[in-house]
């Protein structure tokens, strides 16, 4: 996602949760699903770290220039966004 305001992991489970749900029925039904499944996946990934915000999350605003680069900086891409992305993969084998 790099500069939206919901995290990247989060984004990517919400993709790997719409691809894993059943879309037999209508469009609304199937749509209604998919949604459910992604509060249950925003319950379990907010309990655990407080929030869906990249900027929450790592403490960095990359909306605003030069915070990108300050986050890179930091080792935040390295560090925070890969655990992330590993604990959503997690809440999505585990518990959804």
């Amino acid at each position: 996602m790099g500069r939206g305001v919901t995290c990247g992991a989060v984004t990517g489970a919400y993709m790997v949760l719409g691809l894993k749900n059943d879309t037999s029925g209508s469009f609304s039904e199937a749509k209604a699903r998919i949604k459910a499944t992604m509060k249950k996946f925003d319950e379990f990934f907010t309990a655990q770290y407080g929030s869906l915000l990249c900027k929450e999350l790592t403490g960095y605003d990359l909306s605003v220039p030069g915070e990108a680069e300050k986050a890179s900086k930091a080792g935040v891409f390295d560090t925070i966004c890969p655990h992330l992305v590993s604990s959503s993969v997690e809440i999505i084998d585990t518990k959804i």
